[in-house]
């Protein structure tokens, strides 16, 4: 019945026409104006949506998407450690060898001199050497969002006595030492036991730089257990693997982003 209202208040009056510049005539429906305002309305709601499909686009693109791993020189442009982005470039000189993590896609390069571009889950290189193998990751975003740092301590705990049901785990590791990359200023990490028993003992680590590597401190998780990692007002649950490893290959297997 709705439909078939508006239908009839919408209709074109034969004889009578549209004219411009008027949004509604008076018993004859709606008026090409109103049409055409329709018109600009729907545009501004499109472009209104493609700039947030641009900005999100754009977001995406800002996004690490591989880390340095290892390289055999100096450099001022690519240190150890350093997030890079998709489309970032590199020439390495030759017998200068590269190594990467992708963070996504866990796969890990080592090249050896020539042009690399870096891509979302592998990189494009042109003039040199590159070999990859697929390693063991947690293959989600390095780039935490404010709700992971203020829930996690609050979920880490909420343990009737006697139990203890381990909270989902916002990372997972495959490395018993982990390395903690922070995002922004550094602080000493707290590194708890989501289940921790009578007597446990928190674990302290300092950073140097932007980096703390807790295999460089003689710090050895447990595998299969689930922690809590607290720095600077940030937590995050981080689970290690039963499959983790005294010595991964690979840093990103045992990367913990802050």
């Amino acid at each position: 019945m709705e439909r078939n209202a508006l239908q009839k208040s919408c209709r074109y009056s034969p004889g009578h026409g549209f004219s411009r510049g008027h949004s509604f005539s008076r018993g004859h429906g709606y008026s090409k104006g109103h049409s055409f305002f329709r018109t600009l309305l729907a545009c501004a709601v499109g472009f209104g949506l493609c700039a947030v499909s641009i900005a999100a686009k754009q977001a995406v693109a800002d996004e690490p998407t591989a880390m340095v791993e290892d390289i055999t020189s100096d450099r001022d442009d690519v240190q150890l450690m350093d997030y890079l982005t998709a489309g970032q470039r590199i020439d390495l000189a030759s017998g200068e060898t590269l190594t990467l993590g992708y963070l996504l896609s866990c796969v890990q390069e080592t090249i050896v001199g020539g042009t690399v571009i870096i891509g979302e889950d592998e990189s494009t290189v042109e003039g040199g050497e590159i070999s990859r193998e697929w390693i063991d990751c947690d293959g989600g975003s390095v780039v935490l969002n404010e709700g992971q740092n203020q829930e996690a301590g609050a979920m880490a705990f909420r343990n009737s006595p006697g139990k203890c049901d381990a909270p989902k785990p916002d990372r997972v590791i495959y490395g018993v030492s982990p390395v903690i990359k922070f995002q922004t200023k550094s602080a000493p990490i707290t590194i708890k036991a989501a289940c921790a028993g009578t007597g446990s003992v928190p674990i302290t680590l300092n950073a140097s730089g932007k980096v703390a590597d807790a295999r460089k401190a003689g710090i050895r998780l447990t595998a299969g257990q689930t922690y809590l990692f607290e720095a600077g007002g940030r937590s995050l649950v981080v689970k290690v693997s039963k499959l983790a490893e005294d010595d991964p290959l690979s840093t990103i297997s045992r990367l913990v982003p802050m």
